[in-house]
């Protein structure tokens, strides 16, 4: 596997105990700070998040603000980027 540039943001909020916590909070990390392939999202599912087209993402990926993995030829953004990427832009 093979790093790629990277960018992130997040999205829906579920019901959680903790205020202002999401239901894409609740993942949860090893016992050495590995997070599960399921906080790997595809492109479509960060389009959905976003509230952006899919192109929108491919853009955001390739001009460096939306740091990613690429996997053979499909992209994946880790959720804490995407989380990050919205935390930018509410500022």
């Amino acid at each position: 596997m093979r790093e790629s540039r990277t960018s992130g943001s997040v999205g829906a909020s579920g019901g959680s105990t903790a205020p202002g916590a999401t239901r894409l909070d609740k993942m949860a990390t090893d016992s050495e700070g590995w997070r599960p392939a399921r906080s790997l999202l595809s492109v479509r599912h960060v389009a959905k998040i976003l509230g952006v087209c899919r192109a929108t993402v491919y853009k955001l990926c390739d001009r460096g603000e939306l740091p990613h993995f690429r996997i053979l030829n499909a992209i994946r953004v880790d959720l804490e980027e995407v989380k990050a990427l919205l935390r930018r832009w509410r500022r």
